[in-house]
Order: structure tokens, then sequence, then C-alpha cells
């Protein structure tokens, strides 16, 4: 016990000691007892922890999508088995195992905290990533999370029902449609906000008491096309029309989010296609966190 409090955060006490100082003096400054001088030094030492607090954070966040499911190739199980049982076809092992290819080409040697979707095709897309990546145990942790699981469509689908449903789906708009006994694109949008708030709180650990609490250098999220996208949606402050707008990766396609070096704003570097005839890459606004946005994060207390 008497170790894991002595020992001290990665930075040293002095950031603890300038956060604190610095909310202190917003404090008083807010009640009229110092000056703009101090409170100009306050907000210099907040924005200095928080690139700080940025820069500590993993250098990627990895976006995968399952691999090929039964679902993706019949419509017609969703009749008689759950979307959360489906499981992956062999092409969808083999996609899976080619996501680990390429994790392993990004990641190399480094550590990896894994947040899946607990639906079997998603379960299985790790596990064969896994392997494919030769992750050892000790470089990374899988966390099961069921807020990462796509939408929801109802219970067991009806073929025909469903065609009906998709019409009305175009006519009331894709995001704010909600489909009996399911949701909406705006219900997984809150299920998300939530999501990202845990993922904010693993980056930022601070004690080093492994093995649930280290810093791990890559976020990997493995989940399910809406999923993903709405995780960009959110994470990148895209408006409704742009989500819209946005195509569904491919099965077992890799999105990534790379922590920029000076800004230490994440990025989007992957190729990520939008427009009518899927035939357009996202433009650059939509592949960053706009500046209005890190302003209003940095006056709210919002990494």
């Amino acid at each position: 016990m008497g170790d894991s409090f002595a020992r001290p955060p990665p930075g040293g006490w002095g950031w603890v000691a300038a956060w604190a100082g610095a909310g202190a003096l917003v404090g008083l400054y807010r009640a009229g007892a110092v000056g703009d001088a101090f409170t100009t030094l306050a907000a210099a030492a907040q924005h200095a922890l928080l690139m700080h607090t940025r820069r500590q954070r993993p250098s990627r966040i990895i976006l995968v999508r399952h691999g090929e499911s039964l679902g993706n190739v019949d419509k017609s199980i969703y009749e008689t088995l759950a979307d959360s049982r489906l499981p992956l076809t062999e092409r969808g092992v083999a996609q899976a195992r080619a996501a680990g290819v390429r994790l392993k080409s990004l990641i190399g040697d480094e550590t990896v905290f894994a947040f899946v979707s607990p639906y079997v095709r998603t379960a299985q897309t790790m596990e064969e990533m896994v392997a494919a990546a030769e992750l050892s145990p000790s470089r990374y942790r899988v966390r099961y999370d069921p807020r990462l699981r796509e939408q929801d469509f109802g219970n067991l689908q009806q073929v025909d029902e469903m065609k009906d449903l998709m019409a009305t789906r175009k006519e009331v708009g894709r995001f704010f449609f909600r489909f009996p006994n399911g949701e909406s694109g705006a219900d997984v949008y809150d299920r998300v906000t939530s999501f990202l708030s845990s993922v904010y709180r693993t980056m930022d650990k601070t004690r080093a008491a492994p093995p649930h609490h280290r810093r791990y250098d890559n976020i990997l999220i493995v989940s399910h096309g809406l999923t993903m996208r709405i995780i960009c949606m959110r994470f990148l402050h895209w408006e409704v029309e742009q989500l819209e707008d946005v195509w569904n990766p491919d099965n077992g396609q890799t999105w990534v989010l790379e922590r920029h070096p000076e800004t230490a704003r994440y990025v989007l570097t992957s190729a990520v296609v939008c427009g009518r005839n899927r035939d357009e890459e996202i433009p650059v606004c939509m592949r960053s966190t706009p500046s209005s946005a890190l302003e209003h994060n940095r006056e709210t207390g919002h990494a």
C-alpha cells in the first residue's frame, strides 16, 4: 500500500502541484480575488498540463471491423439466429488474420489495449488477430464492452419486414430512424459517447502497477461498421450529414488514428471513402478534431 501511493506519477509530482495550483488560481479569479495576469498564468499552466497529458497517450487508436460473417452472405440467417451469435465465414477468418498481420506491421513490438464487441464474430476476429499478430500475453489486454455492439435492428429479423423498414429509414433519415425493438444511429451515438469516456480513462491512467494500471502504446477497437463510423463521428466531431456521407469499412478493414507529434491530436490517416458513388475520400477537415472544438475542450477541462 505504501509503495503504490509513494510512487510519483509520470512527469513527477510537480505536474500535480501545477495542475492543482492552476485550478486554484482559476477559481480565485472567477471569485474576483486575483487579476488577469494570474489568470493568464493559470490558463497557461492548465494548457501545458493538458498537452503533457495528450502526449502521454497511446501512439495510435486502431479501429477494425469484424471479418465477414454468415449474416453478410445470407440475410435469411437473421430469421433463425440472433445477430450477436453470427460466426465468421471461412473468408471472414482469413480477413481477420490479414487484419492481424496489418496490426503487427503497425505496432511492431509495442503493447496494445483492446476493446472488443462481445458478439461472436468480433470475438473471433480478435482471436484470429492475436494469433496472426503473434501477440504474447504480456503485450496485450482485452476488454469486451457491450457498448461496442452492432446497432440493434430488433430481435430475430424477417427479411421482407426488414426491406420495408429500410425503405422507411431512407425517408426518415438513417441516423434518426429507430428500428422497432431496436436502435437508431443516434442511440448508438449515445452509447459510443459513454464508451469513449472509458477509453480516455484507460489512456490517462498514471499509476504504474501492472497488469491493470499500466500505459499501453496502442488502443485497438474491434467492432462493427456503423459503430466504427460513429466512433470517428464522436471523436472527430463530424456532423450528422458528414456521417451519412461516409461508407462503412469493408469486413476486416482497418482505420488508424495517429497521434500527431506536435499537436498531440489524433489524425485519421487511413483511406475512408464517401460520396454517393463511393468514389471520394473524406476531406482533410474530417480527419482531425476542429480547432474550435479543441478550444472548447480546453475551457471545459476535457482533454
